[in-house]
């Protein structure tokens, strides 16, 4: 999983709060808290361009925690989203275009 890239859903709408990030899934008006810390910064860094690998290297460098501990955490993190559809792996073999 970790060598993939993600991007945010369409139909995934962030926006900042008081306390981290609120995700707003437009599909069925569910909204979901990311408080400030690992998540945000996990959810800013899931653009298309980062692979999770990636995305690990940065949380070691920035948090406490051995590098098994951040990458089971990371993975499972990732698999929420993923369960919850706010994010989409990226396909390499085409382009995402930006209306």
């Amino acid at each position: 999983m970790l060598t993939k890239k993600f991007y945010h859903a369409d139909e995934a709408i962030a926006f900042p709060t008081i306390s981290g990030i609120a995700i707003h899934d437009i599909r069925n008006d569910v909204f979901y808290n990311l408080d400030a810390g690992a998540s945000v910064d996990i959810w800013n860094l899931l653009d298309g361009t980062n692979t999770g690998e990636e995305i690990l290297t940065y949380l070691y460098g920035k948090y406490d925690g051995t590098i098994q501990q951040i990458r089971e955490d990371l993975t499972d993190f990732l698999n929420q989203l993923l369960i919850a559809d706010l994010i989409v792996e990226k396909d390499d073999n085409c382009s995402r275009i930006e209306i």
